[in-house]
């Protein structure tokens, strides 16, 4: 896989994407335009051979590293939950460059043979997206023209452009990743779908939070209607996002105006490494210490350490009632 070729049309598009990206603070560094020394580099295709799967979803917890995963022996529970923790990271590797892209005009082929994951060495998927196909790589709209420089063909609407974007990253990428996931670690497809829901209703709370409201109508306009479609084109049955994220209303004037609510916990609290904190969208979370939550990792990119308000209130969460009786009954079963 070719790594962009700096200078001239290509970069001035990848440059004003991936400057907008590290505008919106978490998802700083999330299109690549050129691996670090200790990134490591792995072709999305990678991720369609089974054993490598297995390996990458247990790489993203600690407890099985280096351990022989076979189906059916004890780290089975840990990988439940690991298959949860990969399913956010390879959603977002996705998510933030070509949603981003697509408020922006741009139409990304995020088809698996085009795309690199770039992990760095806190764990962390971003996209490294192949520069070879020259200077007509992505497609453009006229009803919604980009702000950066670029060539390619130009379709009419926002609708045929959102048809192009997202049969590529859901129907092409991540459904056939996730659905092999699946097959490899008995859970529950909603666990994994709810993660790239939430990553659709990130990108519009990003905007939301850092752009004015002009700038920041695309983004919305894309989320309202990817997670309201009642299919997504190429995937058969119904659309795999619809009702796995819904927002709720704050009190008060000041960010945020209303909280991501993820309607199934993503269980990644039981992890050793975040053993009782809780996302700023769980469902298990009081609507103020979500607000709290929110605010707290404004600006900060993803993968900070806590701050003092988040360590308070996972304090607090961790005495929770339902979250108690998560955490003994899985200590037990260690």
């Amino acid at each position: 896989m070719s790594s962009p070729v700096p200078g001239g049309r290509r970069a001035s598009w990848r440059a004003g994407l991936a400057r907008r990206l590290d505008e919106f603070g978490y998802t700083r560094g999330g299109f690549v335009l050129a691996p670090g020394p200790d990134d490591t580099l792995i072709p999305a295709t990678r991720f369609f051979d089974r054993d490598h799967l297995r390996w990458a979803i247990a790489q993203t917890v600690p407890a099985l590293r280096g351990r022989d995963l076979r189906p059916g022996d004890d780290a089975g529970k840990h990988m439940r939950i690991a298959a949860s923790r990969f399913s956010r990271r390879y959603a977002s590797l996705l998510s933030a460059a070509t949603l981003v892209g697509l408020a922006n005009g741009i139409g990304l082929d995020v088809s698996p043979a085009r795309c690199a994951a770039v992990i760095r060495p806190n764990g962390q998927y971003r996209l490294l997206l192949d520069g070879a196909d020259g200077p007509d790589e992505v497609v453009r709209c006229a009803e919604r023209p980009t702000p950066w420089p670029v060539g390619g063909p130009v379709v009419p609407t926002v609708a045929v452009l959102r048809d192009y974007v997202w049969r590529r990253l859901y129907a092409d990428h991540l459904a056939p990743v996730y659905a092999l996931a699946l097959d490899i670690v008995p859970v529950a497809p909603h666990l994994l779908w709810s993660s790239a829901a939430e990553w659709a209703g990130l990108i519009s709370d990003l905007a939301e939070a850092h752009l004015d409201a002009v700038a920041a109508r695309p983004y919305v306009a894309d989320r309202r209607a990817l997670l309201g479609a009642a299919t997504l084109p190429g995937l058969p049955g119904p659309n795999p996002l619809l009702g796995k994220i819904e927002w709720t209303p704050v009190a008060g004037d000041d960010h945020p105006k209303a909280v991501q609510t993820r309607r199934h916990c993503c269980i990644t609290f039981l992890l050793d490494d975040r053993f009782g904190r809780l996302c700023d969208n769980c469902p298990y979370l009081s609507i103020e210490d979500r607000a709290a939550l929110v605010r707290a990792k404004h600006g900060r990119p993803a993968g900070s350490p806590q701050s003092p308000a988040e360590q308070r209130i996972m304090r607090r969460a961790r005495e929770l009632p339902v979250v108690m009786r998560a955490m003994r009954a899985h200590q037990r079963n260690r």
